[in-house]
């Protein structure tokens, strides 16, 4: 097989890029792996060739596929947290409904131009059926679904648009439902890291509601083999759809108990029992109680069935969560920093050449687009950041005096929450990497700037962190006085640093 793989550089697309490399039977030809390497990615990525770009992008996809001679495509990519899709669904309605359209059409553009066959696997969710009764059977692929929450809605609509090329252009396709997944690498946002790191922090365990909350539980080696069996089997690829399961159901409290029971045993701490963590928090909005699913379909046409244990896999996962909360601490990140520009000077005045790879070196990334900003004194811009595609930025004063101020918010940097101050003048720069909130305020009579940017800005995916939240107290006074600031309105209703938290 060669295989595309979308979104391989999170959870589940990590390891079964890693599964298939090192798969024995060697069925696994050739492996291209293609992730945007948002907040959530794996810094690590694995395949014959690693992409770093988006789903939507048609034109080079297509390439892809023509010339690596792909005859297997397993999308992953999209956003999974529900908690997010409720703040803001647009992100989740872009990536998980648009771009699996988009990935669709190049699929369907690719067969009929070149007569080559090609499969399309689709990873959805159990949660497209929305949730059960404690009496309720678990669901079948033939039930009707039933998304209750921003996230369960895109991938149920993801899933109309694979079966709809599958029924009007014939497109080889299968739809996958797996329950949770638990595995090492798991994004910290995940109830079972955050179990685990906020106990080795001695922080509290927030449960939503009243834990009683279920779900089944799978690891993700056994997902990979499953997702293995379905592409080295007889099936037909019609629009199939196929459960994935354990059927190991567990309540929040159930897991959180479970962990903690387990923590108490491998890293006994002064303070006694890590259950006294546990705190039950106000409810997600529509929380769906219970998921529920059979997989008898799939353990009948191919014979899978899941192997791992959740109770017996706990401990290996809080020593992954011990290795990583060491580990990650000493990575080296890059900084926000001042850069110098040569110049020659004579009796007409000077010239600076700006060499454009040198810059994209320093920003650690492909600049592709620039932004011009003019502001009056006393203009606060900031502090903005993309979540979904962080951006580096090159930073220049074109003329006037600004006091920029970064903010590291990558959650494993050692200066995590810290920020940095830069008075910059006219002709001076400062190279911000991506994963920071950046922010300035013009202390001139007025500023022109020039922003040179890793990734487009996009309107629907700028966010930003309250200037003059007490937590961070930054510092921007020196100049003038507080009734002297002028914001635009969606600054002035900019995350606290604690809102930001919670959402990382």
């Amino acid at each position: 097989m060669r295989v595309l793989v979308t979104g391989g550089c999170g959870f589940i697309g990590h390891h079964f890029v890693k599964f298939a490399l090192n798969h024995p039977s060697k069925q696994y030809e050739f492996i291209e792996n293609i992730d945007n390497l948002s907040y959530s990615a794996i810094n690590d990525p694995l395949g014959d060739e690693f992409f770093q770009m988006d789903i939507c992008e048609q034109k080079t996809i297509l390439n892809h596929l023509r010339t690596r001679r792909i005859d297997t495509v397993v999308h992953f990519a999209a956003h999974t947290h529900v908690d997010r899709s409720i703040q803001d669904a647009h992100p989740f309605l872009q990536n998980n409904v648009y771009g699996t359209h988009d990935l669709l059409d190049v699929c369907k553009q690719h067969i009929d131009e070149t007569g080559h066959k090609l499969r399309f696997v689709y990873i959805s969710t159990d949660e497209v059926y929305g949730s059960l009764n404690p009496m309720e059977k678990p669901s079948l692929e033939t039930d009707a679904i039933k998304p209750t929450n921003p996230y369960s809605a895109s991938k149920a609509a993801a899933e109309h648009f694979v079966q709809a090329w599958t029924k009007t252009y014939s497109l080889p396709a299968i739809i996958t439902r797996s329950c949770n997944n638990y595995g090492s690498g798991q994004h910290c946002e995940k109830l079972i890291p955050k179990i685990i790191n906020n106990a080795l922090n001695w922080k509290p365990i927030p449960i939503y509601g009243n834990g009683l909350a279920s779900r089944e539980w799978l690891h993700v080696q056994d997902h990979c083999e499953a997702i293995h069996a379905l592409l080295t089997s007889d099936i037909e690829f019609s629009g199939q759809i196929y459960n994935i399961t354990s059927s190991e159901s567990f309540t929040n409290i159930e897991v959180a108990n479970l962990i903690c029971e387990h923590m108490d045993q491998l890293v006994p701490h002064k303070n006694g029992s890590y259950k006294q963590l546990i705190e039950f928090v106000d409810d997600r909005p529509g929380h769906d109680m219970r998921y529920a699913i059979n997989s008898n379909k799939l353990k009948a046409q191919t014979g899978w069935t899941a192997k791992k244990s959740f109770q017996d896999s706990i401990d290996e996962l809080i020593q992954s969560e011990r290795e990583r909360a060491e580990a990650l601490p000493h990575k080296a990140l890059p900084q926000a920093r001042r850069i110098e520009h040569k110049s020659f000077p004579d009796q007409r005045g000077s010239v600076s050449p700006r060499i454009f790879s040198s810059y994209d070196k320093q920003a650690g990334a492909h600049l592709v687009q620039e932004n011009l900003t003019h502001s009056f004194q006393g203009v606060i811009r900031g502090l903005h950041f993309q979540r979904n595609k962080p951006q580096a930025k090159l930073i220049e004063v074109l003329d006037g005096e600004i006091l920029d101020v970064v903010l590291d918010i990558r959650p494993h940097s050692q200066s995590f929450g810290k920020c940095e101050y830069f008075n910059l003048k006219q002709g001076q720069s400062i190279i911000v990497p991506a994963g920071y909130a950046h922010g300035y305020l013009t202390i001139s009579s007025e500023s022109y700037v020039m922003y040179k940017l890793s990734e487009f800005w996009d309107p629907l995916d700028q966010y930003t962190i309250l200037y003059n939240d007490k937590d961070l107290g930054i510092n921007w006074t020196k100049y003038m006085m507080p009734n002297e600031f002028i914001l635009s309105q969606n600054d002035i209703e900019g995350l606290t640093w604690s809102e930001f938290l919670k959402t990382i």
